[in-house]
Protein backbone atom coordinates (compact mmCIF):
# COMPACT_ATOMS: atom_id res chain seq x y z
CA UNK A 1 0.00 0.00 0.00
CA UNK A 2 1.33 3.40 -0.67
CA UNK A 3 2.12 6.21 2.06
CA UNK A 4 0.78 8.43 -0.24
CA UNK A 5 -1.31 11.21 1.45
CA UNK A 6 -5.13 10.50 1.45
CA UNK A 7 -7.43 12.23 -0.02
CA UNK A 8 -8.84 15.21 1.83
CA UNK A 9 -12.50 15.09 2.72
CA UNK A 10 -12.92 18.73 2.15
CA UNK A 11 -10.37 21.56 1.29
CA UNK A 12 -11.93 24.33 3.45
CA UNK A 13 -15.20 24.38 4.73
CA UNK A 14 -16.70 26.92 2.60
CA UNK A 15 -15.71 24.07 -0.51
CA UNK A 16 -18.20 21.98 -0.95
CA UNK A 17 -16.85 18.23 -0.37
CA UNK A 18 -16.79 16.16 -2.88
CA UNK A 19 -18.71 12.43 -2.65
CA UNK A 20 -16.17 9.93 -1.76
CA UNK A 21 -17.32 6.15 -2.59
CA UNK A 22 -17.04 3.49 -0.17
CA UNK A 23 -13.64 2.21 -1.64
CA UNK A 24 -12.22 5.71 -1.60
CA UNK A 25 -12.99 5.89 2.14
CA UNK A 26 -12.15 2.28 2.95
CA UNK A 27 -8.85 3.19 0.98
CA UNK A 28 -8.12 6.59 2.66
CA UNK A 29 -8.53 5.28 6.15
CA UNK A 30 -6.28 1.83 5.41
CA UNK A 31 -3.61 4.47 3.99
CA UNK A 32 -3.87 6.56 7.17
CA UNK A 33 -3.54 3.90 9.52
CA UNK A 34 -0.23 2.86 7.71
CA UNK A 35 1.39 6.29 7.58
CA UNK A 36 0.54 6.81 11.54
CA UNK A 37 1.64 2.78 12.15
CA UNK A 38 4.95 3.72 9.84
CA UNK A 39 8.31 3.59 11.63
CA UNK A 40 9.88 7.34 12.45
CA UNK A 41 11.60 8.78 9.48
CA UNK A 42 9.59 7.14 6.73
CA UNK A 43 7.32 9.28 5.57
CA UNK A 44 7.53 12.27 7.79
CA UNK A 45 3.87 13.23 8.27
CA UNK A 46 2.18 16.00 10.25
CA UNK A 47 0.84 13.48 12.51
CA UNK A 48 -1.69 16.04 14.25
CA UNK A 49 -3.11 16.65 10.51
CA UNK A 50 -3.23 12.86 9.87
CA UNK A 51 -4.96 11.91 13.25
CA UNK A 52 -7.47 14.44 12.47
CA UNK A 53 -8.29 13.39 8.88
CA UNK A 54 -8.39 9.94 10.11
CA UNK A 55 -10.64 10.54 13.20
CA UNK A 56 -12.98 12.41 10.22
CA UNK A 57 -12.88 9.58 7.81
CA UNK A 58 -13.53 6.80 10.46
CA UNK A 59 -16.11 9.30 12.50
CA UNK A 60 -17.82 10.94 9.96
CA UNK A 61 -17.27 9.85 6.41
CA UNK A 62 -17.67 6.17 6.84
CA UNK A 63 -20.83 6.43 9.40
CA UNK A 64 -22.10 8.70 6.47
CA UNK A 65 -21.84 6.54 3.94
CA UNK A 66 -22.33 3.20 5.94
CA UNK A 67 -25.95 5.32 7.07
CA UNK A 68 -26.42 5.48 3.30
CA UNK A 69 -25.60 2.10 1.88
CA UNK A 70 -28.14 1.01 4.75
CA UNK A 71 -30.89 3.41 3.19
CA UNK A 72 -30.28 2.63 -0.34
CA UNK A 73 -30.14 -1.30 0.80
CA UNK A 74 -33.57 -0.85 2.69
CA UNK A 75 -34.95 1.54 -0.68
CA UNK A 76 -33.87 -1.90 -3.03
CA UNK A 77 -35.33 -4.43 -0.82
CA UNK A 78 -39.04 -2.23 -0.53
CA UNK A 79 -38.74 -2.80 -4.38
CA UNK A 80 -37.98 -5.75 -4.43
CA UNK A 81 -41.03 -6.87 -2.24
CA UNK A 82 -43.06 -4.79 -4.30
CA UNK A 83 -42.00 -6.26 -7.99
CA UNK A 84 -41.95 -9.98 -5.95
CA UNK A 85 -46.20 -8.86 -4.91
CA UNK A 86 -46.52 -7.51 -8.90
CA UNK A 87 -44.75 -10.80 -10.02
CA UNK A 88 -47.42 -12.96 -8.44
CA UNK A 89 -50.01 -10.77 -9.17
CA UNK A 90 -49.46 -11.25 -12.89
CA UNK A 91 -48.36 -14.64 -12.72
CA UNK A 92 -51.80 -15.05 -10.98
CA UNK A 93 -53.77 -13.25 -14.05
CA UNK A 94 -51.40 -15.46 -16.58
CA UNK A 95 -53.25 -18.33 -14.68
CA UNK A 96 -56.70 -17.19 -15.42
CA UNK A 97 -56.01 -16.39 -18.25
CA UNK A 98 -54.37 -19.74 -19.19
CA UNK A 99 -57.53 -21.30 -17.47
CA UNK A 100 -59.83 -19.48 -19.78
CA UNK A 101 -57.83 -20.75 -23.37
CA UNK A 102 -58.50 -24.36 -21.58
CA UNK A 103 -61.86 -23.89 -21.30
CA UNK A 104 -62.47 -21.95 -25.34
CA UNK A 105 -60.42 -24.71 -26.33
CA UNK A 106 -63.06 -27.59 -24.68
CA UNK A 107 -65.95 -25.73 -25.83
CA UNK A 108 -64.51 -24.63 -29.94
CA UNK A 109 -63.29 -28.93 -29.95
CA UNK A 110 -67.12 -29.89 -27.97
CA UNK A 111 -68.98 -27.48 -30.81
CA UNK A 112 -67.09 -29.01 -33.36
CA UNK A 113 -67.43 -32.44 -32.81
CA UNK A 114 -71.14 -31.91 -32.00
CA UNK A 115 -71.97 -30.89 -35.36
CA UNK A 116 -69.40 -33.31 -36.91
CA UNK A 117 -66.84 -30.92 -38.37
CA UNK A 118 -63.21 -32.00 -37.46
CA UNK A 119 -61.93 -28.88 -40.00
CA UNK A 120 -63.35 -24.97 -39.85
CA UNK A 121 -61.16 -22.63 -42.12
CA UNK A 122 -61.51 -18.97 -41.56
CA UNK A 123 -59.35 -16.21 -42.65
CA UNK A 124 -57.47 -16.32 -40.27
CA UNK A 125 -56.95 -19.92 -38.90
CA UNK A 126 -57.46 -23.32 -39.94
CA UNK A 127 -59.07 -25.55 -36.86
CA UNK A 128 -58.69 -29.20 -36.77
CA UNK A 129 -59.99 -31.92 -34.68
CA UNK A 130 -57.16 -34.14 -34.67
CA UNK A 131 -56.38 -37.60 -32.71
CA UNK A 132 -53.86 -36.89 -30.18
CA UNK A 133 -50.89 -39.48 -29.84
CA UNK A 134 -51.18 -41.96 -26.78
CA UNK A 135 -50.44 -41.13 -23.47
CA UNK A 136 -49.94 -42.58 -19.93
CA UNK A 137 -51.95 -43.05 -17.42
CA UNK A 138 -50.53 -43.92 -14.12
CA UNK A 139 -53.33 -46.44 -12.30
CA UNK A 140 -51.41 -47.82 -9.44
CA UNK A 141 -47.76 -46.01 -9.25
CA UNK A 142 -46.79 -49.00 -6.50
CA UNK A 143 -47.45 -51.68 -9.19
CA UNK A 144 -44.97 -50.16 -11.58
CA UNK A 145 -41.72 -52.17 -11.77
CA UNK A 146 -38.29 -50.03 -10.79
CA UNK A 147 -37.20 -50.23 -14.16
CA UNK A 148 -39.71 -47.45 -15.03
CA UNK A 149 -38.80 -45.19 -12.27
CA UNK A 150 -36.65 -42.42 -11.01
CA UNK A 151 -34.76 -42.41 -8.05
CA UNK A 152 -33.91 -38.95 -6.66
CA UNK A 153 -30.59 -38.32 -4.15
CA UNK A 154 -30.44 -35.52 -2.00
CA UNK A 155 -27.78 -34.82 0.78
CA UNK A 156 -29.49 -33.98 4.18
CA UNK A 157 -27.18 -30.75 4.74
CA UNK A 158 -28.81 -30.58 8.51
CA UNK A 159 -28.00 -34.09 9.57
CA UNK A 160 -24.51 -33.49 7.58
CA UNK A 161 -23.97 -30.57 9.71
CA UNK A 162 -24.57 -32.05 13.10
CA UNK A 163 -21.84 -34.94 12.18
CA UNK A 164 -19.75 -32.59 11.18
CA UNK A 165 -19.96 -30.44 14.21
CA UNK A 166 -19.86 -33.99 16.47
CA UNK A 167 -16.76 -34.54 14.94
CA UNK A 168 -17.39 -37.22 12.45
CA UNK A 169 -15.43 -37.57 9.80
CA UNK A 170 -17.62 -37.84 6.56
CA UNK A 171 -16.07 -38.50 3.29
CA UNK A 172 -16.66 -35.42 0.55
CA UNK A 173 -17.64 -33.20 3.07
CA UNK A 174 -16.01 -30.39 5.88
CA UNK A 175 -17.27 -27.70 7.86
CA UNK A 176 -16.86 -24.33 6.91
CA UNK A 177 -16.14 -21.92 9.44
CA UNK A 178 -14.61 -18.30 9.81
CA UNK A 179 -17.57 -17.11 7.16
CA UNK A 180 -19.23 -13.99 8.01
CA UNK A 181 -22.32 -11.64 7.04
CA UNK A 182 -23.63 -8.15 7.49
CA UNK A 183 -26.80 -7.70 9.88
CA UNK A 184 -28.51 -4.16 9.92
CA UNK A 185 -30.94 -3.98 12.11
Amino acid sequence: MSTAAAPAPSDTPATPRRTLSLYDITESILTLNEIVDSPPGEGEADEVAITALLDEFIGKLLPEKVDNYCRMIASLKGAAEIKRAEAKRLTERARIHESTVARMVDRLKEAMIAVDRRKVDTDLFRVMVQASPPSVVITDEAAIPDTFQVATVKVDKAKLKQALKRGDDVAGAELAEGNTHLRIK
